[in-house]
């Protein structure tokens, strides 16, 4: 994995060309949700959650939190949310897709940088199985793992394991009033983060 950075991993790529370009934070003060729950200002992509800058939803919504009662059969995700969404921050983004056998990928990228300058990036990257009831979805890693890279370079400056996810979150997908969706998770913590699927 030694040469795998956010300069070369396609969904790093995906979040860097959704990113707005008007960022202006210093490396101490980049924060960014992931899928983990809890609080943290580190900055370094470790996978710490902190408000996102939600997506916006059109007109009006309607909302369902899952199809079934209790937990869905085990290995198995809800066909509602099958699939990659996105989410973008002003300093970056998550991606995070579900499978129809129960597990997840997510990555999230940190930019440590203003604008369209280049510099230090962070990419963190989870998978593992998502659990899902009715209402909740416990994520829980086997595999997790940060990338530094610099883009002014176009160089990976280090790769290590970070800590591994165990954390549960509310869901529900959102239907616009145009018939957009977009899926709603919530942290332990009160924080929504609003992904809208991808290639929409």
């Amino acid at each position: 994995m030694a040469g795998w950075g956010a300069e070369t991993h396609p969904r790093s790529m995906a979040l860097r060309s959704f990113a707005p370009v008007v960022v202006v934070l210093s490396l101490a003060a980049c924060t960014v949700r992931t899928t983990n729950g809890s609080s943290s200002s580190s900055g370094d992509g470790s996978g710490t959650a902190q408000n996102p800058s939600s997506s916006s939803s059109s007109g009006g919504s309607s909302s369902s939190g899952g199809s079934s009662s209790g937990t869905t059969q085990n290995g198995s995700a809800p066909a509602e949310v099958v699939g990659s969404w996105t989410w973008v921050t002003s300093n970056g983004g998550q991606s995070i897709a579900f499978t129809a056998d129960g597990a997840y990928t997510s990555d999230t990228l940190v930019n440590a940088h203003p604008g369209e300058s280049c510099g230090t990036e962070y990419l963190a990257h989870r998978e593992g199985t998502a659990t899902f009831t009715a209402t909740t979805v416990n994520l829980r890693s086997t595999v997790a793992r940060r990338t530094k890279s610099d883009s002014c370079k176009d160089a990976v400056i280090a790769v290590e394991d970070i800590e591994a996810q165990d954390d549960t979150y509310t869901w529900r997908v959102e239907t616009g009033t145009n018939g957009s969706k977009s899926l709603v998770m919530t942290g332990k913590d009160g924080y929504e983060a609003t992904y809208a699927p991808d290639g929409t």
